[in-house]
C-alpha cells in the first residue's frame, strides 16, 4: 500500500488528509466512502513506536 494525499476546504480554511491504498482509484474511492463514515469518537492519546529492525 502507498499512502495518498488530499487536500478540501471547509469554511474558507485549505485541510489535508492522507489515505492508504494499493492504487490512486482506490484512494479516491476510500475518499467517496468516507461521506459514510459513522463518528466513534475523540482521539485522546497516541503513541508512535518506532520500528526496530535487527541485522542477521
Amino acid at each position: 500500500m502507498k499512502k495518498y494525499l488530499f487536500h478540501y476546504y471547509f469554511q474558507g480554511t485549505k485541510w489535508a488528509c492522507d489515505v492508504y491504498a494499493n492504487n490512486p482509484e482506490e484512494a479516491k474511492e476510500k475518499i467517496k466512502a468516507m461521506s459514510q463514515a459513522i463518528y466513534d469518537g475523540e482521539l485522546k492519546f497516541e503513541i508512535h513506536i518506532p520500528e526496530i529492525r535487527f541485522q542477521n
